[in-house]
């Protein structure tokens, strides 16, 4: 709790904990009198990190360096060169010049003649949701001076459970240019097209205003901690989870049937297993070269 400076008990939980306290004025720390094993949880909305003497990708870092695993992560991109048309992008939208992974979507628009405009990309209930919205009609209603920009357009992922934790692991570990990946993330998300010949609308161009935006990135998936697990991580699995079945298979059938199911399990490796095994061959080999 130190390291959010001072903090405030509260008389309540929340999140599934009996404790909680106000840390950052906005932000939450939660936890379990009698559930150790439960952890500490963590919300920090981006009022709370802005009130913190470290910058947000610091922030995010050392709690990963605490072993935390994050549950949900907003990574967001700013436009404040009016590369972003909230009005362009819709009619791409209603014209299917774009691909997107989200199978759904909506729009929503301020009403009463207040400014406003926000399309999403996704459903609340999924790992990934995108918000594309005008932050300078958001942050006007709210009271802030933005006369300092003509257009100010975010495009903001938000990204939960495995991705968000992929997402951590990835920026804690490319401190310095962890944006380059991320561009990559937008990208492989939402991609706007123009029109082009092919019947296959993923294969027409991206259009250059969009292209500009995410700064020419390639397309990049965001690799969860699962599928970043390492042989040793396997070996541990095995032995906790299958071993017992195993016996139960070589009691019973033999060995050599046994031999033969793992064979077969060749031909059904998926570019992570394969990743594993390239690894640890590279680890050996560097360790028999040391020595």
């Amino acid at each position: 709790m130190a390291y959010f400076g001072n903090w405030e008990a509260l008389d309540y939980g929340g999140s599934g904990y009996d404790c909680s306290a106000k840390v950052c004025d906005t932000g939450r720390v939660f936890w379990n009198s009698e559930r150790k094993d439960m952890g500490v949880h963590v919300k920090l909305p981006a009022s709370a990190l802005k009130a913190l003497p470290r910058d947000a990708v610091t922030v995010l870092c050392d709690l990963v360096a605490m072993q935390g695993k994050a549950s949900r992560l907003d990574v967001a991109a700013d436009d404040f060169e009016g590369l972003l048309d909230m009005n362009v992008m819709r009619e791409k939208i209603l014209r299917g010049e774009f691909v997107c992974r989200a199978r759904n979507g909506r729009e929503e628009r301020s009403t009463f003649g207040q400014p406003g405009h926000t399309l999403y990309f996704g459903s609340g209930r999924s790992d990934t949701l995108l918000r594309i919205y005008d932050k300078k009609a958001e942050q006007a209603r709210q009271g802030v001076d933005v006369s300092f920009c003509k257009s100010w357009v975010r495009a903001e992922l938000e990204l939960k459970n495995d991705r968000a934790d992929g997402a951590a692991q990835y920026i804690s570990k490319h401190r310095g240019d962890w944006h380059i990946e991320a561009a990559g993330w937008l990208l492989n998300f939402l991609d706007f097209k123009d029109p082009g010949t092919d019947s296959n609308v993923s294969r027409w161009n991206t259009s250059p205003w969009w292209s500009l935006f995410v700064e020419h990135a390639k397309k990049a998936r965001i690799v969860s901690a699962q599928e970043e697990r390492t042989v040793e991580d396997v070996k541990a699995w095995v032995e906790k989870q299958v071993t017992p079945s195993l016996f139960v298979l070589e009691a019973t059938v033999g060995h050599d049937e046994v031999f033969q199911m793992v064979a077969e399990g060749s031909g059904r490796l998926k570019d992570r297993h394969k990743k594993m095994i390239d690894d640890y061959n590279k680890m050996l080999s560097a360790m028999k070269e040391e020595d």
